[in-house]
């Protein structure tokens, strides 16, 4: 792998470290300073009441199918007392164990409170999935020394060895990782290797559970300089049809959509947006079949709306929904969408839809109902619940107040501020805005911190 890796990784802990040192004298505010978002819905698999949504400012968690909502806040998440702009990927198994990968590598959480490091250190790992039959995978990049191995677990995350022989070519990131619903042995990954300073887009498929790597075409794809392809998602009934969107594809908010009926052998474009479409999913057959000709396809492409196929994907209608879709999946034969809340804590966050269309919302940020509750001498404890939590309350304008937060004046996000509100008076706030400035100045200069969930 090439030594230019090195630089990278001094670089990426430099402005890690600056971020920290800004971010322990900014108080509370600045570790929230990312606009409330919704990213990703991660459902524990056979377990209905346990679902998790992936927020830009942590964790929100129900153990009791959406009746009530906790929040854990990015702390523990991340291991290191900032947030910043930094957004991990993350995966749950039956096991109720959290996986994300953050920063300062993979973690895990088992407990119900604390991640905790996995075998991988601090060395980077830049995509993880959980396969139907409970294995976990992991793609490594940039780590020291430097590694782009996709490494495998089959006891839940406490051990990894290469799955199978190293892929070939020196990736330099990796954009996605997929195992397809209905066939564990079916995995693809998608990332890009720096040849002579451009960038390669490469894509891999193994059909046994990663033991061999099949390297597949590009040739299909129309790329721009700064491209990406992201496998979004795999239809749960045919393991050889699946959908990509290719980023960049006049902007850096502008995508392609791509379908491929072969396993990845080929692909076709289908659908372009002058915005990111977030939100992909191959919806499960309720008739008679092929998948690539009759299932359900459905983009949530933000501003440029919910669009729907009938015929596999080939053709899309506007349909009539009105919320803008981050993410979209389908668990237990209904669908879950994340919404754009445009920075208001009154609008849905996730919602569930029967026909598509309608979304019936299942939390709103200021709907919140609790802090997560861990022992003392725990992070979630002793940061989110006795620092942060009231910021948040504050911040979100959270209704409910189990730890008894003194109330603020001005609580709550206006929908077209855009910016947070300057600090509250409550009772766990320390610092002020000029601090909060100060982390957005250096994030500023960070921006390989921010980066989006391919899952949908």
């Amino acid at each position: 792998m090439s030594s230019t890796r090195t630089p990278w990784r001094r670089a990426a802990r430099a402005s890690l470290l600056a971020v920290a040192a800004v971010a322990a004298t900014a108080g509370p505010s600045a570790a929230h300073f990312a606009m409330p978002k919704s990213v990703d819905f991660l459902p524990r698999p056979g377990h209905p009441n346990d679902l998790y949504l992936e927020v830009s400012f942590g964790l929100l968690e129900s153990h009791d199918a959406g009746a009530t909502w906790q929040y854990y806040c990015e702390d523990p998440i991340q291991g290191v007392g900032y947030a910043g702009m930094f957004i991990p990927d993350m995966a749950i198994s039956s096991t109720n164990t959290l996986f994300a990968t953050t920063i300062i590598g993979l973690r895990a959480r088992r407990d119900g409170c604390t991640f905790e490091a996995t075998q991988f250190g601090e060395n980077f790992i830049a995509q993880v999935t959980v396969a139907p039959d409970g294995t976990v995978y992991a793609a490594a990049a940039n780590g020291v020394p430097p590694d782009s191995t996709i490494y495998k677990s089959t006891d839940d995350g406490v051990t990894f060895t290469p799955a199978g022989a190293t892929t070939p070519g020196d990736e330099a990131g990796w954009t996605s990782l997929e195992v397809a619903p209905s066939d564990a042995q079916r995995v693809y990954i998608t990332g890009y290797r720096l040849v002579n300073g451009a960038r390669v887009v490469t894509m891999y498929r193994s059909d046994d559970a990663g033991a061999s790597w099949t390297p597949l075409s590009t040739a299909d794809f129309a790329f721009t300089a700064n491209s990406d392809v992201v496998i979004t998602s795999i239809s749960p009934d045919d393991p050889d049809f699946l959908i990509a969107r290719m980023t960049h594809r006049i902007a850096a908010d502008a995508d392609s959509i791509y379908r491929s009926t072969n396993a990845g052998q080929t692909w076709t474009k289908v659908k372009d947006f002058d915005s990111n479409a977030l939100g992909i999913v191959i919806r499960k057959l309720t008739g008679a079949g092929p998948a690539a000709t009759k299932a359900q396809v459905l983009i949530g492409a933000g501003p440029s709306g919910v669009w729907a196929s009938s015929d596999g994907g080939q053709t899309f209608t506007k349909n009539a929904a009105t919320s803008e879709l981050l993410c979209l999946r389908e668990h237990g034969g209904q669908l879950y969408g994340c919404n754009d809340s445009k920075n208001d804590s009154t609008v849905m966050a996730l919602g569930s839809s029967a026909d598509a269309v309608d979304f019936s919302s299942m939390v709103k940020f200021r709907d919140i109902t609790s802090i997560t509750s861990c022992p003392s001498g725990t992070i979630v404890h002793d940061q989110c619940e006795l620092v942060r939590w009231c910021f948040v309350r504050d911040l979100y304008g959270i209704t409910a107040n189990p730890t008894n937060c003194s109330v603020a004046t001005d609580a709550g996000i206006t929908p077209d501020a855009g910016i947070t509100p300057d600090p509250p008076t409550s009772c766990c706030f320390a610092g002020g805005a000029s601090a909060a400035n100060g982390l957005i100045g250096v994030l500023a200069v960070a921006p390989w911190l921010r980066r989006r969930r391919r899952r949908s």
